[in-house]
Order: C-alpha cells, then sequence, then structure tokens
C-alpha cells in the first residue's frame, strides 16, 4: 500500500505539505497527488510518524527484578537498614544487588561508601 497524506507542519517536504510512506517506510519523496496514491487529507490537523520500542534486554531485566529497588532512600543510613534487613535472609555468601537510589538527594549528597555496606551485611558481596 502506499499513502500520502496531505497536512500542516512540521512533517513536510521542502516542497509541500505532504507526508508520504509505503508500505511500513516513511519515503522523503512527498510530491503527493501521483496516480495510484491513496491521499489523505487531515485538513490541518497535526500528524506525526511514530515510534515504538518494544523490547526488552532479558537479561538486565531478569537481574532487575531480582535487585533491591533502592530508589527514594533517603540517606545512607536507611540503604543501610535496607541491607542489614537482607542480610538476615540471605544465606551467607549470597549476593545483594540493587540500584536506584539517587544520592544527591542524601544529605551529603556523597555515593555510600563500601565500609557502610560492609558494615551491616558482612560477608556478602
Amino acid at each position: 500500500m502506499t499513502l500520502s497524506i496531505l497536512g500542516p507542519k512540521p512533517w513536510r517536504s521542502a516542497r509541500e505539505n505532504h507526508l508520504h510512506w509505503q508500505d511500513d517506510h516513511v519515503l522523503t519523496d512527498c510530491g503527493g497527488g501521483q496516480e495510484g496514491v491513496d491521499t489523505l487529507n487531515l485538513r490541518g490537523q497535526f500528524v506525526m510518524p511514530g515510534f515504538n520500542d518494544a523490547h526488552v534486554h532479558l537479561g538486565m531485566a531478569a537481574a532487575d527484578e531480582l535487585a533491591v529497588p533502592l530508589m527514594g532512600v533517603s540517606s545512607p543510613e536507611e540503604m543501610q537498614n535496607v541491607l542489614r534487613r537482607l542480610s538476615r535472609i540471605n544465606k551467607p555468601g549470597e549476593w545483594i544487588t540493587g540500584g536506584g537510589w539517587d544520592h544527591t538527594t542524601w544529605p551529603e549528597k556523597r555515593f555510600s561508601q563500601r565500609q557502610q555496606l560492609d558494615a551491616v551485611a558482612p560477608g556478602t558481596p
């Protein structure tokens, strides 16, 4: 199928107010009105090509599901409390991973230190 859409700025050719595509490809030749081409007049309405990126990196998605969500943790001490609770549940030597915290919202605006994490979860990588 080939379709030419007559519409307004900003999606138009340098020559005319046409957006033209064939099958699933937007074409740069936007003359419009060619023989055998259906034309849809949008009568001044806005049209914008869509972008859909529906994919996932499976390994990372799985790791994220297993990680501790630390969004909203307001200080290194609060992070320590979360890790302390998890280290009591986890087996010795079992990894604890997490992410999503924003150290710039913490009082000292610094990253937590390894020593702070080791203090509450010794022997836990």
